[in-house]
């Protein structure tokens, strides 16, 4: 499953084609409808993916993003690593109930080494408009940041392929 094709679906709108934007819940003439009928496979769609699930689709969509807006072989590296990610913990989920589960839930908090490859990420951005030491300084302490995050990604790929 493509990550890249998630993201821009993600990134497309605020909404899954099925409701217009800033229509929530059913309309007051189909709630009693709404009551009365079965749970269909929309309603439920949280239930549809674990915990474990949820969390890996909200971080590798957030890590995409960083990657994208890195440059050299920073960016590459973490493209990988997440694309790895999202593959072992969700691949075999189809994209439409990942995207029905990511437009309709709140983030759940992310995971340690998330945050860890973030703040590099950032800092690789900030690093970017330094100047002299200050620049190669910054570009040298994200590096190795971001390669541990990566390589706690990977670990976390490697444990979620292991269990499946």
């Amino acid at each position: 499953m493509s990550l890249k094709l998630l993201v821009d679906v993600l990134d497309g709108g605020p909404w899954c084609g099925t409701k217009p934007p800033g229509v929530r819940g059913p309309r007051p003439h189909l709630e009693s409808a709404a009551a009365e009928s079965q749970p269909s496979a929309w309603r439920t769609v949280s239930s549809a993916l674990s915990a474990e699930q949820v969390v890996a689709a909200f971080a590798a969509v957030d890590l995409y993003r960083l990657a994208q807006r890195l440059q050299g072989d920073e960016k590459g590296a973490l493209s990988d690593a997440t694309q790895s990610y999202f593959d072992g913990v969700c691949g075999s989920v189809p994209i439409s109930v990942i995207i029905a589960t990511l437009l309709n839930l709140i983030p759940p908090p992310p995971p340690p080494w998330q945050d860890r490859i973030r703040f590099a990420g950032n800092t690789l951005e900030l690093a970017s408009t330094a100047q002299g030491d200050v620049k190669s300084q910054l570009m040298k302490s994200a590096v190795g940041i971001l390669r541990e995050g990566i390589v706690s990604l990977k670990a976390a790929a490697d444990t979620a392929g292991a269990r499946r």
